[in-house]
């Protein structure tokens, strides 16, 4: 029976953490959640977007709310106790720890990667361990296709999260034999909430993803998901050099999401899109209004803020890429390289920024907030 990092049938509090956070922070973060009286017993994951305040944002989830959602999953893809889980992601978010809960249930295994990503290694390391099931995100997806690898004999289902998985990349992931299951999910849930299912596997069109049965959904006047499940968060602590807070952002029991969401086939759920500024790149959710912030207190010295943008823009591979836009045409040519070396410094990697276009004037509103949809088509709509 695979246990992991969680003890499944026991009662203390556990916090989950990114390595690449500063010592300092991880102290803070670690001394006021043993602390607070909400997080007792809890499972503490961090958000990996912050509030528009930029404040840390640990999310409070149980045991419980893990294991039912492992039950549901477990059920959804008829895992069996001789399945093998080759186990890639971290566990510092839910979609590492969630293997963990499955196994747990099912008494299957888990076969831990070893060693950075690579197509190659991982693609030899899961015909070794004649695994069964694993996750990854589209980058990783992409990888694959684009090193042309054929999926592994062994792989009954390759869960695809974090992260909107394109239609023409799981037709290209499926051709080479990948048994690729799109999933939509939330950390507030303890990872997935609609899942495509195995009988997607026998053709080669984009599944619908189907609601999981321990989850209930609506829709709000704006179309924004609203979900209630027995695998919901207990709440969220909120850190701020100040000190922290807990908030329970349940009503009714219901949890209201920023996700545009379809619901019009009976039993299926379909991604529309996030309604704030909160963009994906492989995998990670980044908040475009905390690098903005950050971007500007780098540049005081140089810029005017209203003379640059933080922007997301389409990436085959990543989903988004990161790119600083700004009106001064001498940053996007010869201090271009310094500039991106000194700004991503203080960035985890899938924060940071790409390259620098410029153009002649950022769209603002009248109190001067950027308008992003506009600059977006911009910067998509003009020659190369």
């Amino acid at each position: 029976m695979s246990l992991g990092p969680i003890d499944w049938q026991g009662n203390g509090a556990q916090l989950f953490l990114n390595p690449r956070l500063s010592k300092n922070e991880t102290d803070l973060l670690e001394q006021s959640f043993f602390a607070c009286d909400q997080a007792h017993q809890a499972i503490g994951v961090m958000s990996s977007g912050t509030t528009e305040s930029q404040e840390k944002k640990i999310i409070l989830l149980s045991r419980s709310a893990f294991l039912a959602s492992a039950e549901a999953v477990n059920q959804h893809l008829q895992v069996k106790a001789s399945d093998v889980w080759y186990h890639c992601l971290p566990d510092f978010h839910v979609g590492g720890l969630s293997i963990w809960a499955r196994a747990f249930l099912s008494g299957s295994s888990v076969v831990r990667h070893q060693g950075g990503w690579n197509p190659q290694v991982f693609t030899n390391q899961v015909r070794e361990g004649k695994a069964t099931w694993t996750s990854l995100v589209p980058t990783q997806v992409f990888d694959l296709v684009q090193s042309q690898l054929r999926a592994p004999e062994s792989l009954r289902g390759v869960l695809v999260g974090g992260g909107s998985l394109s239609k023409d990349l799981y037709l290209r992931g499926r051709e080479l034999g990948w048994p690729l299951l799109p999933t939509y999910g939330m950390t507030e849930c303890c990872s997935q909430v609609a899942t495509a299912s195995m009988s997607s596997l026998e053709h080669l069109d984009y599944p619908a993803l189907r609601i999981l049965p321990h989850v209930e959904t609506r829709i709000d006047e704006a179309g924004c998901l609203e979900i209630s499940s027995p695998s919901l968060l207990q709440g969220y602590l909120f850190f701020s050099p100040g000190g922290f807070r807990f908030q329970n952002p349940l009503c009714d029991g219901w949890f209201h999401s920023q996700d545009r969401v379809d619901l019009s086939v009976p039993g299926t759920l379909r991604p529309l899109g996030r309604t704030d500024d909160l963009v994906k790149v492989m995998g990670e959710l980044v908040d475009l209004n905390r690098l903005q912030s950050l971007v500007e207190s780098q540049l005081s010295s140089d810029l005017n803020p209203g003379q640059i943008a933080v922007l997301a823009i389409p990436d085959s591979r990543q989903e988004n890429k990161i790119i600083l836009v700004t009106e001064n045409s001498r940053l996007a040519t010869n201090e271009s390289a310094s500039l991106l070396e000194r700004i991503n410094a203080s960035l985890l990697p899938y924060e940071r920024i790409s390259e620098i276009k410029t153009v002649a004037e950022i769209p603002k509103t009248p109190l001067g907030k950027i308008r992003r949809s506009e600059l977006l088509k911009l910067i998509l709509l003009r020659p190369n």
